[in-house]
């Protein structure tokens, strides 16, 4: 579509680098639930198992396994709570601090 040669010139000529321009295409690229989810604090009483994948150290199926916990036993009280849900330890509630919340 476009030359690339020329292209780059007139990001050159712009003071734009190539780099700059490419993350910020890649950041508008994203999903806004993606980028909220990001920076939000996730309330794991209302989270579905998708929003909960996206914490460090959950994948889908700790994440299905909190969301059974919740349903099964009522809403969490606390965070820590968290580590009654079997996968779950010290480490990966470390690693959940400040992102999650009841």
């Amino acid at each position: 579509m476009f030359n690339k040669p020329i292209m780059l010139s007139i990001l050159l000529a712009l003071g734009l680098s190539c780099s700059n321009v490419l993350a910020k295409t890649a950041e508008q690229a994203k999903p806004a639930s993606q980028t909220q989810q990001q920076s939000a604090v996730l309330d794991i009483n209302s989270a579905d198992a998708s929003a909960l994948s996206s914490l460090p150290g959950i994948g889908i199926r700790k994440a299905e396994a909190i969301v059974e916990y919740r349903n099964k036993m009522g809403r969490f009280k606390t965070t820590t709570e968290l580590l009654e849900v079997k996968g779950i330890g010290k480490g990966i509630l470390a690693k959940l601090e400040g992102k999650i919340r009841v």
